[in-house]
């Protein structure tokens, strides 16, 4: 394999990685919305660690999904309301 097609190789692998978060994030997010789940019926659920979970989670936090942990019934979020906007 010559260097341009390993290049290539890495940078299509970095997108499919950045995809496949985006997606697992998402579907973090509608879970937590129907209903409160901890973070191992999470990773069990997306078929993840704890550990990305608990970054995840982070993730969601940092762009501002209100996600409430309530001891002992895991994580519930509330997600924004588009028409709420001004």
């Amino acid at each position: 394999m010559d260097v341009r097609s390993y290049v290539e190789l890495k940078s299509q692998t970095r997108r499919d990685e950045t995809a496949t978060r985006l997606r697992r994030v998402l579907q973090i997010a509608l879970l937590l919305a129907e209903r409160s789940m901890t973070r191992a019926e999470l990773a069990e659920t997306l078929n993840v660690s704890e550990r990305r979970i608990t970054d995840d989670i982070t993730l969601l936090r940092a762009a501002v999904v209100v996600i409430e942990r309530e001891h002992g019934a895991g994580y519930r979020a509330t997600l924004p309301n588009p028409a709420d906007r001004t």
